[in-house]
């Protein structure tokens, strides 16, 4: 098993290789000496969150069986007895897209939530954030909702300046994340000697890697 944590002793820098919302989410179960309380906690927040979003969407008569079809998922199972960066940013997104749908019916205040939802999963997993935050962007502009547009921008900043402060005292700048310097270190490498990157997308080479991500989609889509 690779290390998980970059060092340099020269400068007195420890991290982990990975973003810091995951750690942040886990302080208050970790502080009552139980870190597992932090993925039972997202778990029943998650169902709630599950069955308040098919309420919301009409479902009114089937907001059960959703419920009990995700619970039974075996994903959601799978996931919720770990401490996977997903647990966190799952909870995140459903509260992101559950202040998206408050937003749009009710009040624009809402919007703020979108954002921080966003901000969160951003914070824990960065390219998750970034895609939905994208999607709830341009479908709030889209649907003419600029107040929660704006609120859900004030809701996510905290977030994203949190990240590149963090950044720049750990990797000594905003926009270096903690994950590119431990790759840049530790790997994984094809070859060593040459220090020919690897990684889940192949080496860097787009049209190579999308190829091979849609070799996975379509496995993952046909036992959908």
């Amino acid at each position: 098993n690779r290390r998980q944590v970059y060092e340099d002793e020269a400068k007195g820098i420890r991290f982990s290789k990975y973003s810091p919302g995951t750690s942040i989410a886990m302080i208050p179960s970790a502080l009552f000496g139980w870190p597992l309380l932090s993925t039972l906690l997202c778990a029943l927040i998650d169902l709630w969150l599950v069955l308040r979003i098919a309420q919301m969407l009409n479902f009114k008569n089937d907001s059960r069986l959703v419920l009990i079809l995700f619970a039974a998922s075996p994903f959601f199972m799978l996931l919720n007895t770990s401490w996977q960066s997903e647990v966190f940013s799952l909870t995140a997104i459903l509260a992101a897209y559950y202040g998206f749908l408050h937003s749009r019916a009710q009040s624009v205040a809402w919007g703020a939530l979108v954002g921080a939802g966003c901000g969160m999963a951003f914070a824990i997993r960065p390219l998750t954030g970034l895609v939905f935050a994208v999607i709830f962007g341009l479908t709030m502009l889209r649907n003419g909702m600029f107040k929660q547009t704006l609120l859900a921008i004030a809701g996510g900043l905290p977030f994203l300046c949190g990240i590149l402060y963090f950044n720049a005292i750990t990797t000594g700048d905003m926009l270096t994340a903690t994950y590119e310097l431990y790759a840049e270190k530790h790997g994984p490498f094809i070859d060593k000697d040459t220090r020919i990157p690897q990684d889940v997308y192949g080496t860097g080479d787009m049209l190579v890697g999308l190829l091979r991500q849609a070799g996975r989609w379509s496995v993952a889509f046909g036992g959908m």
